[in-house]
């Protein structure tokens, strides 16, 4: 009896690699998938959770200061989420720590002044307004 070339005789070999790569190349990539979506979900917990504290402690000092000025809540919640990134990074140790925070309140401190130089040309144009008089048309 003759013998069978060498591709008939891999065929049925040939269809169960093939068979088992695609299905390591699809459980592969559905994991890798799994991984980012994980992550995301994270990602997007803990911003959920620095904005509900930021308005809380935004809140909390309204109430304990009436009356007086308070910076904008963007300014808090900014503030949260810069320092939840110091937090958060994996890569923080006790040598670092001192210089991500001061980072995160560079930022902060550049917020703030930006909002107060903003309330502070809303204050100028609000006090031009009312020193000028009307003129009728």
């Amino acid at each position: 009896m003759p013998e069978k070339p060498i591709l008939e005789q891999l065929l049925p070999w040939m269809t169960i690699i093939a068979a088992f790569g695609g299905a390591l190349i699809t459980g592969l990539i559905a994991i890798v998938i799994s991984i980012i979506n994980k992550r995301s979900e994270e990602r997007k917990h803990m911003r959920e959770l620095m904005l509900h504290t930021a308005l809380e402690h935004f809140k909390t000092v309204c109430d304990a200061t009436p009356g007086q000025d308070i910076f904008p809540l963007e300014a808090w919640i900014i503030h949260l989420l810069k320092i939840s990134d110091v937090f958060l990074d994996a890569k923080i140790t006790k040598e670092n720590v001192i210089n991500k925070l001061k980072e995160a309140y560079a930022v902060s401190d550049m917020v703030t002044s930006f909002i107060g130089s903003k309330n502070d040309k809303h204050k100028a144009e609000s006090t031009l307004k009312k020193d000028t008089p009307n003129k009728p048309i």
